[in-house]
């Protein structure tokens, strides 16, 4: 395989504008679903700003729903048959409808609320004990009482499905852009996925009752995520692979600035670098990692891939590169990189497609660990294998101008100006020459 281009970055969750997460100690029989709602009344369901004012409903187990301060009854499952208790609801962003949700995954839909699938009548490993609305899409997320999410019209973005847990999962909140969302265990920790940040939890702190929920503090605007990179704005550095060392694996890596990016396999679940430990020991401290994607199907259902067959095949490429490089000895909780390039050649001409097995792979990282996952794409590269497809996640990207601080200021914008939305989650490191003297250079902005 041809060597490709790399990216390399460490980023962890620091700030987002107006979003706090305030663990809510509900009582146990009385769920509330926040509504906005107009004062006065108004021809159109959707609230106006400046006159909204706080209303509120509760639902009960048998699925009655209450309602207080003007918020509409728009139905309920009080009185009907119930295979399980309900044991929460959310309403549409607009207001105007609202799901309940019981323990074995059904969901019910009232007003505006659109049925887009439930685990009703799926086995599960623990029941579901709460849900959360995606503001961006409508759609809306099932968790378990062991952290499994499951993903309706809403992005996954990640789960505790799987993993040690100190107490079970009670609850769940989505972050007001939709990339991201907060599961809360009975113990009060706090986990955190996508765009969330992570601010402090009652998590290892003696309660005198467990947590039974969380609620998100209502701010203005959009929230926009601020990532700390891992390399110093203006430092150097290299990325390799397999075709920058030897036979043998023993050849003599350059002594490179602190961007150290290494490859851990060249094709999906293909062409492991048969170099990959000798290359880590070399990078050290320093170390990054990056996988190669390209496009492929499984029938293989894989967790919030809901049967799509490009993302089972994505996640299931991520956990190959990260068991790879474990058997390896390669410390993975480090910074990854989806390389994604080579439209035409590696992918699909379905830019939805393609961006399934991308939506894949980042999940099936996150999930294998890895909290801190990139993409690496050339400057006009993205569009044509993904379209508007625009995750945030940071950008290394490539632009072989020989002038890496220009590519910094200018990188993003220059993308767009030519349609080509890349990933927005910020620019940390730019490819800025091709292979010179057979080694990419890389630059951190």
């Amino acid at each position: 395989m041809p060597h490709r281009l790399r990216l390399r970055g460490l980023l962890r969750p620091l700030v987002h504008a107006g979003a706090t997460v305030a663990v809510a100690a509900a009582a146990v029989g009385a769920l509330l679903a926040a509504t906005p709602h107009p004062n006065p009344p108004l021809a159109s369901t959707r609230p106006v700003a400046s006159t909204q004012i706080p209303v509120y409903r509760e639902v009960a187990s048998d699925g009655g729903i209450f309602t207080f301060g003007g918020s509409s009854y728009l139905g309920s499952m009080g009185g009907k048959p119930l295979n399980q208790p309900i044991v929460g609801m959310a309403a549409t962003p607009d207001g105007g409808g609202y799901w309940e949700v019981a323990a074995d995954g059904g969901i019910f839909t009232f007003g505006d609320a659109p049925y887009l699938g439930s685990m009703g009548g799926t086995p599960l490993n623990q029941p579901v004990v709460g849900m959360a609305v995606d503001p961006a899409t409508g759609g809306y997320w099932e968790v378990a009482a062991d952290g499994g999410i499951f993903s309706f019209g809403a992005p996954y973005l990640g789960s505790m499905g799987g993993k040690p847990l100190n107490q079970p999962i009670v609850g769940m909140a989505a972050t007001p852009d939709g990339k991201g969302y907060w599961l809360v265990a009975s113990d009060g920790g706090i986990f955190t996925f996508g765009d969330a940040g992570f601010y402090g939890s009652m998590g290892g702190i003696p309660l005198n009752a467990p947590v039974v929920g969380l609620a998100v503090a209502p701010g203005t605007g959009v929230m926009t995520h601020v990532y700390l990179p891992q390399y110093p704005a203006g430092s150097y550095g290299v990325d390799i692979s397999k075709f920058q060392d030897n036979a043998s694996c023993t050849a003599t890596l350059p002594a490179a600035g602190p961007i150290r990016i290494v490859e851990v396999n060249g094709l999906a679940s293909q062409y492991p670098n048969p170099c990959l430990s000798h290359e880590a020991r070399w990078a050290g401290n320093d170390l990054n990692l990056y996988t190669f994607l390209s496009y492929g199907t499984s029938a293989a259902d894989q967790p919030g891939c809901n049967g799509d067959q490009a993302c089972n095949f994505g996640y299931q490429a991520a956990q190959y590169a990260v068991a790879y490089a474990a058997s390896q000895g390669v410390n993975t909780n480090v910074v990854w990189w989806l390389d994604i390039e080579g439209a035409g050649t590696y992918w699909s001409s379905d830019p939805a497609a393609n961006a399934q097995v991308i939506t894949g792979a980042l999940a099936g990282l996150h999930a294998a660990g890895p909290s801190t996952v990139g993409i690496y794409t050339s400057v006009l590269g993205w569009k044509p294998i993904v379209g508007s497809f625009q995750p945030n996640v940071p950008l290394w990207v490539a632009w072989y101008t020989g002038n890496p601080g220009a590519n910094c200021a200018t990188a993003m914008s220059y993308g767009a100006a030519h349609g080509d939305q890349l990933p927005d989650g910020g620019l940390w490191l730019t490819q800025y020459t091709s292979n010179g003297g057979s080694l990419d250079g890389d630059y951190a902005c």
